[in-house]
């Protein structure tokens, strides 16, 4: 599959996402909104150096998930943040171009690098096989202190990969663990 089937692959895929009304599912959550709303902002803090790294390297970036923070819904089928595209300069249709897609999640404490819910762990191996794509999960160690951000440690999983174990964390849900790799995919 050529750099332009796998990204038309990836969107028409984007599109089959399953939204469930988190009312319905029949148990209380777990966190708060305000826990919700501190990990969002962690997340857009740690998204923002992520996508200014790549941006600096030549890579063009185009958001593939939706942003459903203000909305009571879950999603199924989980879509990465972001598809990722690297050309070489020649056709972007061509096989010498660079594709993938990456999730990010912000953390706290580096020793959840590599924990991924198994819930997106299945969907994101499903968009890699069916779309013939590398899908990673990139993990950025941030905090603030004295309202500066602060960037401690970045590292990625491979979704592809075997998981080392499984967990079950204290919300109830079940995480791959994956090795981890320092910096991100295929960047340099």
């Amino acid at each position: 599959m050529n750099t332009k089937e796998k990204r038309d692959a990836i969107i028409e895929y984007a599109k089959k996402q399953i939204l469930v009304d988190i009312s319905t599912l029949g148990f209380p959550l777990m966190k708060t909104s305000d826990r919700f709303r501190s990990n969002y902002n962690l997340h857009d803090d740690a998204l923002q150096y992520v996508l200014s790294e790549y941006s600096e390297h030549g890579y063009m970036l185009t958001p593939i998930g939706v942003d459903l923070r203000n909305e009571k819904v879950m999603v199924l089928n989980a879509l990465p943040d972001y598809m990722v595209e690297r050309c070489d300069g020649s056709n972007s249709s061509d096989n010498n171009n660079t594709i993938f897609c990456f999730d990010l999640k912000a953390k706290s404490d580096i020793r959840y690098f590599g924990y991924v819910n198994k819930r997106d762990a299945v969907s994101y191996r499903r968009l890699a096989d069916e779309c013939d794509v590398r899908v990673y999960v990139i993990f950025v160690n941030i905090c603030k202190e004295n309202n500066m951000i602060r960037i401690r440690k970045v590292g990625y999983s491979n979704i592809q990969d075997k998981s080392i174990r499984k967990e079950r964390m204290w919300d109830g849900n079940i995480a791959w663990i994956y090795e981890w790799y320092e910096g991100l995919p295929e960047l340099g």
